[in-house]
């Protein structure tokens, strides 16, 4: 069976910013030596997100530009606030079923 595994970026910088601080990197390195291996790692443009995948020790196969940039994608987001509940994904999962703006996205 396949699997898609996904996961966020680690710990930012203080203040924010595109990069990983050292806690990032050292907690990203722990989780990742528990992990893999992956047939593909494709993460985004930012840097946190390649960062993350490095630190955790595997190479990037391909970066992602994401193209999110309706209004109506980020309303919907906002109306359903699916990362908020107990079980996020099942939540966005719902939200892409509904066959609006964030259907068209995925």
């Amino acid at each position: 069976m396949r699997t898609l595994e996904i996961r966020r970026h680690s710990l930012r910088k203080e203040g924010g910013g595109s990069q990983l601080s050292q806690a990032g990197v050292d907690d990203a390195r722990r989780l990742g030596d528990g992990m893999g291996p992956f047939a593909r790692v494709v993460t985004s443009v930012v840097p946190r997100a390649r960062e993350t995948a490095i630190a955790m020790g595997f190479a990037v196969d391909q970066e992602i530009v994401s193209m999110a940039s309706t209004e109506a994608m980020y309303a919907e987001f906002e109306a359903s606030r699916w990362w908020d509940g107990p079980e996020p994904f099942v939540a966005l999962a719902e939200v892409v079923a509904a066959r609006g703006a964030t259907w068209l996205y995925a």
